[in-house]
């Protein structure tokens, strides 16, 4: 991304924001459980993670943790970088949206946070 354009310093495509209607996300969060449990999560750690983003949200927006932290790491010795998921956190916790403090939630697989805390 270069800076606050939003657009792709690979591909030159600017990225958009869509706001979801309420059926739309609704949709997609039907959508998303679906793919979880299909993928081997347990309803028991499916229903803990939905009562933790009731009683912790709302969330402004969902940052890809493992591509953040992999960010510029696509050589010999790169690892996941936890400071860079820190400041990508930081810089969006700092700001507003729509006149209220944004609230982030970071997303990461098991295995990334994992292989990152063996390196």
């Amino acid at each position: 991304m270069n800076g606050q354009d939003g657009i792709c310093s690979h591909s030159g495509i600017k990225l958009g924001v869509e706001d979801l209607s309420k059926e739309e996300f609704e949709q997609f969060a039907s959508q998303v459980e679906s793919i979880a449990l299909q993928r081997g999560t347990s309803p028991k750690t499916w229903e803990a993670f939905k009562t933790y983003l009731k009683a912790n949200g709302p969330f402004t927006e969902i940052i890809d943790g493992s591509n953040v932290a992999f960010y510029n790491q696509s050589f010999s010795g790169g690892s996941f970088q936890f400071h860079q998921l820190g400041r990508v956190y930081d810089v969006l916790r700092n700001e507003e949206k729509d006149g209220r403090a944004r609230k982030p939630l970071v997303s990461t697989s098991r295995e990334a946070t994992v292989f990152a805390i063996l390196i």
